[in-house]
């Protein structure tokens, strides 16, 4: 999945010159997968600017593809007291609750994300995720279809969708969305199992076995 970020920095002159040395180091990094180095940098740029959001929010990103999601979620922390708006570091927060298994904390996050910018597929969908794992079945499809109607082609949307009226054990339904995510992605396996598993339980065994 493509969830572009377009950083936008605050002009050089704001900021000490050694800082930018620092930083602009650690992007670097990050753009060659070092992330333990990155980190490391955004860490002395910070020592010289404490207040610096794209710094926190970098060095977030960075721990959170490490999977060290508690130091992660620190640094959003730190990046939305300085940005308490912004959409990116409320959304990748509610990325990093969702991995800690800390649910209900990540609806609020992305509703918060949303409140930012009402208007993304990404925060939309993930919302209705967490809503499905928490079993708020309903307000998972209202959630999913938002997203959708940002962004028709896109799998996983149809795919979270039909999971959650598989759930609510309407399985024709379900299996029309699975059919909209596999025109869409027909090398999403999981697609084809969740498929698979709804027709068994319309006891259609046939229609299941092709989908295994």
């Amino acid at each position: 999945m493509n969830e572009n970020i377009v950083e936008d920095k605050d002009p050089r002159e704001t900021r000490p010159d050694n800082y930018w040395k620092w930083y602009d180091l650690g992007r670097d990094l990050d753009r060659d997968a070092d992330y333990e180095q990155a980190i490391a940098h955004y860490d002395k740029a910070l020592a010289l600017k404490p207040q610096d959001y794209w710094s926190w929010y970098n060095r977030g990103h960075a721990l959170s593809t490490l999977g060290r999601y508690e130091e992660a979620l620190t640094s959003y922390d730190k990046a939305l007291e300085i940005r308490p708006e912004d959409y990116w570091a409320q959304y990748r927060r509610g990325r990093t609750l969702q991995q800690l298994g800390h649910l209900t904390e990540a609806e609020q996050s992305y509703r918060q994300a949303i409140e930012s910018k009402s208007g993304d597929y990404w925060a939309w969908y993930r919302l209705g995720d967490v809503q499905r794992q928490l079993g708020k079945q309903e307000d998972a499809i209202k959630s999913y279809d938002t997203a959708l109607k940002i962004k028709r082609d896109r799998s996983e949307g149809w795919h979270g969708r039909g999971r959650a009226l598989d759930d609510l054990e309407a399985f024709s339904e379900a299996i029309a969305d699975y059919d909209k995510a596999l025109a869409l992605n027909s090398e999403e396996a999981i697609a084809w199992y969740d498929r698979g598993r709804a027709f068994d339980d319309l006891e259609a065994y046939e229609e299941a076995l092709v989908s295994y």
